[in-house]
């Protein structure tokens, strides 16, 4: 195994995705994952890159899935965030960041195919990458995000109420720990009011529809 070559191909194939993932370009975005796919191929479970490099490929996965929605592609994802995960102690300091990117692949499969069991399995997931976070990360309003959503997902497929309202005590969380000027404030607050919004549609509560105005 060329532990170099392996670097070089997964620092080539995130380049493209960062520059393909704005527009969707469908073209670039697809031989951005063959590069991520390769990195990983290039590579056993001898090297201690490899979680990364399998991170980078379940990302890259949801990247592409964005613009195709073909759900063979979340699976793909899942395995390889999975596969990360397996290898990654929960002191590691990447460990918050795959917990997460495996929730969110795991959301998305989720929504796409209402398969609940896949879904519950996000939402854990998403509770560990904020277990281990640090409480100064700089991305710990995005993790916040993401366990929401998912609860939020949880609300929409089943109607349970407590999943709709620790998704607005969680997204409140994510807004109250996100910077203004951070690039997440806006989906933030984005997700919040949708949240809100339903709380209001259930309860006709009018103090949540202004908190979401």
């Amino acid at each position: 195994m060329d532990g170099k070559n392996a670097a070089q191909l997964n620092a080539l194939g995130v380049q493209l995705m960062l520059e393909a993932r704005p527009v969707g370009d469908i073209e670039a975005l697809a031989n951005g994952l063959e590069l991520l796919r390769a990195a990983v191929a290039a590579t056993d479970g001898r090297d201690p890159q490899r979680p990364g490099y399998l991170t980078d490929l379940c990302a890259g996965c949801v990247d592409v899935f964005t613009w195709n929605r073909q759900v063979e592609i979340l699976a793909e994802g899942i395995a390889a965030g999975r596969a990360a995960l397996a290898a990654t102690p929960a002191s590691h300091p990447d460990a918050t960041r795959r917990l997460s990117g495996l929730g969110d692949c795991l959301r998305l499969h989720a929504e796409a195919t209402h398969d609940l069991a896949v879904l519950a399995e996000a939402i854990d997931v998403s509770r560990r990458a904020i277990e281990v976070a640090a409480a100064d990360d700089h991305d710990l309003g995005a993790f916040l995000a993401n366990l929401a959503n998912s609860l939020y997902t949880r609300y929409e497929f089943t109607a349970d109420l407590p999943s709709l309202a620790e998704s607005v005590a969680v997204g409140r969380r994510a807004v109250e720990v996100t910077a203004d000027g951070n690039p997440d404030a806006a989906m933030c607050l984005s997700n919040l009011a949708i949240y809100l919004q339903a709380v209001f549609d259930e309860y006709d509560e009018v103090a949540a529809l202004r908190e979401a105005a």
